[in-house]
Order: C-alpha cells, then sequence, then structure tokens
C-alpha cells in the first residue's frame, strides 16, 4: 500500500505545482504598464494627395501615425468570443519588424499583456508578415508559436493607376514607393477621394 501513498503524493505534487505555476504565471503576465485603445484619426486620402501633389512617388507613415492606424483597426474589426477584450494596445517599428503590445482582459477577472513580433517583408505584388516570436514579458513562448505568414495585397486597396514597388520599414517609418503614370494624376486623385473618404 505503500505505493499508493506515493502515487497519491506524487499526484497531490502534480496538481500542487500546476496550481501554483498557473497562478504565477497569471500574476507574471499581468501588465507592467496600462496601454489604451485611444487613437487620433488619420486621413490616408491626405497623405496620398500630399504624396501626389509634391510629385514624390513614395508615402511614409510614421511609427506614430501606423500605431494610430492599427489601433483604429484594432477597435473597428477585431471580434473576439465576448468574455475576450483587447484593453489596449501599442504598435512599434523597427528593423524590418513591427511589434504588437497587446493587453486583453478575460471574463472582467484576468488582465494579461503580450507582445507579437513580426517580420514585415515585401515581396512583389504582397506585403508578407510573418509572426516570428510571442512573449510575456521577457518570456518567450515558443510553444504557441507554428510559423506562419499572413499576404496582403496591398495594390487591391489602391486605384488601378497605381503600382506598389516597394515596402520597407526604415528609421522614418513604413515607407511605400510606388510607380504611377504621370498622365493620369487627376482620375488617381478623385478615386482616392473616393476609396478613402472617412479615413
Amino acid at each position: 500500500m505503500k505505493w499508493i501513498k506515493r502515487l497519491v503524493i506524487i499526484m497531490a505534487s502534480l496538481v500542487l505545482a500546476a496550481v501554483i505555476g498557473t497562478s504565477a504565471l497569471l500574476w507574471y503576465s499581468q501588465p507592467d504598464e496600462k496601454l489604451d485603445l485611444h487613437y487620433e484619426e488619420l486621413s490616408i486620402y491626405r497623405k496620398a494627395e500630399e504624396m501626389i501633389r509634391n510629385r514624390e512617388p513614395a508615402l511614409t507613415l510614421t511609427e506614430q501615425e501606423v500605431n494610430h492606424l492599427l489601433k483604429q483597426a484594432v477597435v473597428r474589426y477585431v471580434e473576439l468570443p465576448p468574455e475576450v477584450e483587447i484593453t489596449g494596445a501599442r504598435f512599434r517599428l523597427g528593423d524590418s519588424r513591427l511589434m504588437a503590445d497587446l493587453q486583453l482582459r478575460y471574463r472582467e477577472l484576468v488582465s494579461a499583456g503580450a507582445t507579437l513580433d513580426f517580420v514585415v517583408a515585401w515581396e512583389a505584388p504582397d506585403l508578407v508578415i510573418s509572426l516570428d516570436r510571442l512573449a510575456v514579458k521577457r518570456l518567450t513562448i515558443p510553444a504557441l508559436i507554428e510559423p506562419q505568414s499572413f499576404r496582403f495585397s496591398l495594390e487591391d486597396q489602391l486605384p488601378a493607376v497605381i503600382d506598389v514597388t516597394d515596402v520597407s520599414i526604415q528609421p522614418s517609418g513604413l515607407r511605400m514607393e510606388f510607380a504611377v503614370d504621370p498622365a493620369q494624376l487627376n482620375q488617381l486623385l478623385e478615386e482616392l477621394q473616393q476609396q478613402f473618404q472617412g479615413w
């Protein structure tokens, strides 16, 4: 009967370790700083119009502008189960990377923060964003990462007279370069005004 006693003690120890580990992870994952979803409206049309008027076939979004645009997208388009809520976000750029700091709340009880690190690359005609790292504070969580890439066709979002030639992350921000037929600039302005109305 000693082996049953030992087995029960081992099982109880494993359960206790799991409970302590879960509690420690929940405590550890508590956000260090409070983020929000406040964003300032940014007119993509105005930026594109400025690009066209300056006859410069490139558009740069600063890190702050990218942060506001992506926060706006989180507020407008992200749908989660009702018990999960994104309470804050911050998006950062650096060295061909996009970092997303997200804070979530589960059932109004548990708050957690995590950082997702994406590699950004231009593979014409698509912008490819690949998840490279998921971390809770300094703890990388490799088990949850499956190598996966998300492809976005930017040209589907733009008027037909614009061809995207390059997208890169630079010290000044996210830079997009275009090929535009100069003879079609007026048509382009009209199309942009219709397409980005409200943005």
